[in-house]
């Protein structure tokens, strides 16, 4: 279903574009994804393949997302499938099964459009072509008991996957080896006390400890830039980062993602400014070419938000 756009307080910058002053909500929904056509052959319980079979298929319970143009990935925990979705056709495609349990995945899609995809159950990172071939495994016995999020970069040849179990930040190379870390307890440097989410700009990465409740900044080779949102968040889980310095985090507590300008809070969005999408409990977020995707998994729908910009 397409909606309307929802701008209510965007303004005319000097050149007629529409843009959002400081303090105002910067999101407009754009598109919520609930379903879509799923075409497949033969029958997906298992039962001898047949003709090209079409149904119309709802999500139950996404809970990680990421895309590139109109490509959108979406873990549903209610189907333990990662679909793919088309936001132009609106079809639905498989793309990959997780583990039988309920393990916590994320998901990450590069710029040559193979996904990363973090499963904490089979306790390693799986990287896949844009068809669903597996192309590379991310794993340590020792030091990765249970991956929770993964980021490419900045640096292009650094996989960055961060461990819930020590706290740590594991950097492997494109050929699967650990070249690096962030957190004390194998290395120097902060002592995260619980990490749930990674992201990064094209120059820094950004990491955030649920429980201190911080979002640390590191640039290339793991310096510490700064640190930003302990006055303001309480528990803070998903983040993306946009344009414009912009970054989005999801905090738990009072149901907000509240938005940051550089280490400066701008404001805060809260789950029932959008009539059309009032989101419950956001599990996931991702930003892309201009929108920010929102995994409201409580209400089986991911929310497709354009991204305004800013005034000055």
């Amino acid at each position: 279903m397409l909606a309307a756009l929802s701008i209510s307080q965007a303004h005319a910058d000097s050149t007629g574009g529409v843009c959002v002053r400081a303090g105002e909500n910067p999101l407009a929904l754009q598109q919520i994804v609930a379903r879509g056509r799923l075409e497949y052959t033969g029958d997906r319980n298992g039962r001898p393949r047949g003709a090209r079979r079409l149904e119309y298929l709802s999500l139950l319970f996404p809970k990680a997302v990421a895309a590139r143009a109109n490509d959108v990935f979406i873990y549903d925990a209610g189907h333990r499938t990662i679909f793919k979705f088309d936001r132009a056709l609106r079809t639905l495609t498989e793309f990959t099964r997780t583990s039988a349990g309920q393990p916590d995945v994320d998901l990450y899609v590069d710029d040559d459009r193979s996904v990363f995809v973090v499963d904490s159950d089979k306790g390693d990172v799986r990287q896949y072509g844009p068809h669903g071939e597996l192309l590379q495994q991310y794993s340590d016995a020792e030091n990765l008991r249970r991956p929770i999020a993964v980021v490419v970069g900045p640096n292009p040849t650094e996989i960055l996957v961060a461990d819930g179990f020590k706290a740590i930040v594991l950097a492997f190379n494109r050929l699967g080896a650990v070249s690096g870390s962030f957190g004390t307890r194998i290395g120097r440097g902060i002592l995260f006390e619980e990490i749930s989410a990674l992201a990064r700009s094209d120059e820094e990465t950004f990491i955030v400890d649920k429980l201190a409740p911080t979002v640390y900044v590191f640039g290339r080779g793991g310096v510490l830039h700064h640190a930003f949102g302990e006055y303001v968040l309480e528990q803070p889980g998903a983040v993306a980062v946009g344009d414009y310095q912009r970054v989005f985090v999801a905090d738990l507590v009072d149901n907000t993602i509240q938005v940051f300008r550089g280490p400066e809070h701008e404001t805060a969005i809260q789950g029932d400014d959008f009539p059309e999408f009032s989101f419950q409990h956001v599990f996931d977020l991702w930003y892309s070419d201009g929108f920010l995707y929102v995994a409201d998994g409580l209400n089986g729908r991911v929310g497709v938000l354009r991204v305004l910009p800013p005034c000055a």
